[in-house]
């Protein structure tokens, strides 16, 4: 082969211009390729939130809970499953978002699921997350305005959902308004579940507001209206009952018993209990509380988010069998064209991909660095300003096995795999020294140019093989054993593989080219 690469420089010269197009082509699909910012790993945890219609009390979550319970028990593929009715799961806690949102609700019903360990079931465990989703709609479909959440463990260092879209500006009913929409058109995509902001549905609330002249008729104060109250509507710890040895002492609470409530403690469920309260005034004489206040319902908002300044409305959404890039890559010209129907001072970011594109250009900087330290160190060793550009040519090798290798294999280029690529930069130029330093002892053995390429290639083979395959044999194992690491590996196995090829043929090539070769 260096017989034919290396015959006249001429000829070296149309094999480097070969090499040259084959980076081109690996840059084309590199820009056609799949990314995302961390791949999906093999997480034994499933949270699953249901939302029931917000008129539906603990009762009939309970009911609805054990329903969906049997499906869980039933999954062979489940090894623990813990359910909790009237507030969210622990799994379903991990995002800055669901911190913020209320936990406890009589309609939310949490599944804390854990799977089998990997050799005991047939996929990963994300991959059964969709099947068990539909699985659990046909079981609840004739509950109406029903919501099911699933937040599987599939790594990275926060359960945030993959797509967020921040809108903002000023009016928040204008905000919710263009949630809603963009939450329209983000269902018509197939691949984007769980779609939802980080407002929720508003909770009706029925607010009293006092009546200041017919409070001082009646000699009742803001302070004792607000005390009062709150022992109607509330239950308030007071104290602490004590109690000996090793026992945990219990709350003393104050507050109303109501018949609404079935013997647990809270405020009044119906409008007759309501219409009975009294509030004693400062002559311990009892005052109908409709004479000191005037009722009004109103719709509540769970969270008021700001950012930079500005009110702020999240809509979110988990992502199935599609990448994040993908879903910006299709929404972003429909996004732009919805703006321009909305108010003057409404606009929209895709958050974290900022923070995405960051990191990114952080580790491109700091791939040049790396480049240019390693280049001035060559330039030392070999004395010479020519010689280390021929070796770096192997990292130019190395990215086009990367670039076509992920390409052709349908493998998303992660934040992992670049750091296969920059470990990849150290692997590779160890060869290119190797094969350099051999054609210049050759050189100075009194061989031509042509004569030095080519023994020095072919004395060197064997090692730069076995390296690269003993290589293989170590990172295949761990690449398609665990998926969190497999963007790493395959960078380095596709990178290595393209600069043996290289170091056996372009290098002789470049060497022969070059004036100083």
């Amino acid at each position: 082969m260096n017989d034919t690469v290396v015959t006249t420089r001429s000829r070296a010269v149309l094999w480097v211009f070969i090499g040259c197009i084959l980076f081109l082509l690996s840059l084309f699909a590199a820009d056609h390729m799949r990314n995302t910012l961390y791949p999906k790993e093999d997480g034994r945890g499933l949270g699953i939130t249901i939302e029931l219609s917000p008129t539906s009390d603990l009762n009939h979550a309970e009911h609805i809970a054990q329903k969906i319970g049997v499906i869980l028990q039933n999954k062979p593929y489940l090894q623990y499953v813990l359910k909790v009715v009237g507030e969210k799961d622990s799994y379903a806690m991990g995002s800055f978002h669901d911190m913020l949102s209320p936990t406890h609700a009589s309609n939310v019903i949490g599944f804390s699921c854990f799977f089998v360990p990997r050799n005991q079931r047939y996929e990963l465990a994300h991959k059964y997350v969709e099947p068990l989703r539909k699985e659990i709609q046909k079981a609840l479909k004739d509950e109406p305005g029903t919501r099911i959440i699933m937040s599987p463990q599939i790594g990275g260092p926060s359960s945030e959902d993959p797509l967020q879209i921040d809108i903002q500006g000023d009016d928040f009913s204008v905000l919710k308004e263009i949630s809603i929409e963009v939450q329209k058109i983000l269902n018509q995509i197939p691949g984007i579940v769980d779609i939802r902001d980080n407002v929720g549905p508003p909770r009706n609330e029925l607010i009293f507001e006092p009546l200041p002249e017919s409070m001082n008729f009646y000699q009742v104060s803001q302070y004792e209206l607000g005390q009062q109250m709150i022992t109607y509507m509330e239950n308030e710890k007071i104290g602490k009952f004590h109690r000996t040895g090793t026992q945990d002492d219990l709350d003393i609470r104050l507050g109303t018993w109501w018949s609404s409530q079935s013997e647990k403690m809270g405020g009044p469920k119906d409008w007759e209990e309501l219409e009975r309260i009294t509030i004693i005034n400062d002559n311990n004489k009892p005052v109908s509380l409709w004479r000191l206040v005037t009722p009004r319902m109103n719709a509540s908002l769970n969270v008021i988010k700001h950012k930079n300044g500005q009110r702020s409305v999240t809509v979110m959404s988990k992502l199935h069998g599609i990448y994040v890039s993908e879903i910006i890559e299709r929404i972003r010209p429909i996004m732009n064209n919805l703006q321009k129907s909305w108010p003057s001072g409404y606009s929209y970011v895709f958050a974290g991909e900022d923070e995405t594109d960051e990191t990114y250009n952080k580790m491109e900087k700091m791939f040049c660095l790396a480049m240019l330290l390693v280049y001035i160190i060559l330039a030392l060793l070999f004395d010479s300003l020519i010689q280390p550009v021929i070796i770096l040519f192997t990292v130019l090798f190395a990215l086009i096995g990367v670039f076509i290798g992920f390409f052709l294999t349908d493998i998303p280029f992660s934040f992992s795999a670049t750091i296969g690529v920059v470990a990849l930069v150290g692997i590779v130029v160890n060869d290119a020294i190797i094969i350099v330093d051999t054609m210049n002892g050759h050189r100075k053995a009194g061989l031509n140019v042509r004569q030095a390429a080519q023994y020095g290639a072919s004395d060197r083979l064997r090692p730069i093989v076995s390296t690269t395959l003993t290589n293989l044999a170590g990172l295949l194992p761990l690449a398609l054993s665990d998926p969190g690491w497999s963007p790493l590996c395959m960078a380095i196995i596709f990178g290595e593989i393209a600069a043996t090829f290289g170091a056996v043929i372009f290098i002789p090539a470049l060497y022969v080219a070059l004036p100083e070769g």
